[in-house]
């Protein structure tokens, strides 16, 4: 697998002294710096000799095939990989081949590109950053920066002639939601499995509008996590149980040519059996249902039907959207006006540390 680590620096809201000379640091697997990013510009940052070297030097010794960017959720941090007591390191997680439910068995080893971003910021580092909680800080400024790094690396891949996939799930869907619009449109990923997406709807209906990468969001509209967190502590920019609250995860985004949501979960009995009837008669058993000692937060990718079929849309071309939806997929949402989003735009985040206390007041 080809490793990366990306680590922001706190260096508060954007209108903070010195913020627009501080840096976040993207790394190799081994703590290498590669490049810095600088936290007050925007865009996709231009890739540094170091980075265009280090995957120059993988796919040389790898090849040019196809291959899967993964890109974890909230509350990661990815420190010294030869520290194995450190549970919060994906590389010790689900970026580990070794471990229990891990996604390189989802998407293959030697295909594997791993994205590690510290998604874990404290309490200090959010009121720093004049947030109310760690969530806030992580969603509103971290996560869109880690999307500039996460874009330099994809668009690198695919400058090199490689069909690139991708595979994120929980907050990690809004990093890679947030890179994809910086890239070149003639150079678009291929797939995404997005799974328990913790990006906002009307975000993801602005960002994929116009792209022509196909999209499948696996959603379970039980999913504790999501509901009582990513829907709930987006603050006062996103107030509970408004639409620019809700999360693909669990109300999907939209019908589309290139998207379908896929709810593992449905009330309906009737629904549930025509989804089940037509994903066994393929050969697949989905389910939302809470393994392993783990929530349904995680059930997307621990039960072994739900793996099946997401190595399998990353590994077999003709699984495209367009196959899914022409053979008559059971898809969509339960219980959300998908018409609501229509003409919703994701709400801006405010800049400076007055802005973000005068929502609070």
């Amino acid at each position: 697998m080809l490793r990366f680590k990306w680590e922001p620096q706190h260096a508060g809201a954007p209108d903070a002294p010195g913020y627009d000379d501080a840096t976040d640091v993207l790394a190799d697997g081994d703590s290498r710096e590669l490049m810095k990013v600088p936290t007050g510009e925007s865009g996709m940052p231009a890739p540094t000799a170091a980075l265009q070297q280090h995957v120059a030097d993988w796919l040389n010794a790898r090849g040019h095939g196809r291959l899967v960017v993964v890109c974890h959720g909230y509350s990661f941090d990815p420190a010294d990989p030869d520290d194995p007591t450190f549970d919060d390191d994906p590389y010790h997680g689900v970026y580990d081949p070794q471990a229990e439910g891990n996604w390189i068995d989802i998407v293959g080893d030697s295909d594997a590109v791993c994205f590690a971003w510290n998604s874990a910021p404290g309490m200090a580092d959010a009121a720093n950053a004049c947030w109310t909680n760690p969530y806030e800080y992580a969603v509103y400024d971290i996560a869109p920066r880690a999307a500039r790094a996460l874009a330099a690396v994809i668009d690198l891949l695919l400058g090199a002639g490689v069909t690139v996939d991708l595979f994120a799930h929980s907050l990690g869907t809004r990093t890679a939601l947030k890179a994809l619009p910086l890239l070149d449109k003639a150079k678009a990923v291929r797939r995404a499995v997005l799974l328990g997406g913790a990006e906002y709807s009307v975000d993801a209906l602005s960002a994929t509008r116009t792209l022509s990468t196909d999209f499948f969001n696996f959603v379970t509209k039980g999913d504790a996590v999501l509901k009582w967190g990513a829907s709930e502590l987006g603050g006062a920019l996103r107030p509970p149980r408004t639409v620019v609250s809700r999360v693909i995860g669990r109300d999907g985004m939209q019908p589309a040519k290139n998207w379908i949501d896929l709810q593992l979960d449905h009330s309906s009995d009737e629904i549930r059996e025509e989804f089940d009837d037509w994903f066994r008669k393929r050969g697949y058993r989905l389910s939302g249902e809470p393994t392993a000692s783990r929530g349904q937060h995680w059930a997307y990718y621990l039960h072994p039907g739900n793996r099946r079929l997401q190595a399998d849309v990353l590994a077999q071309d003709e699984l495209s959207v367009a196959w899914f939806l022409g053979n008559g997929v059971p898809y969509g949402v339960e219980r959300f006006r998908y018409g609501l989003l229509k003409n919703k735009r994701p709400p801006k985040t405010p800049r400076t540390c007055k802005q973000r206390r005068a929502l609070y007041k």
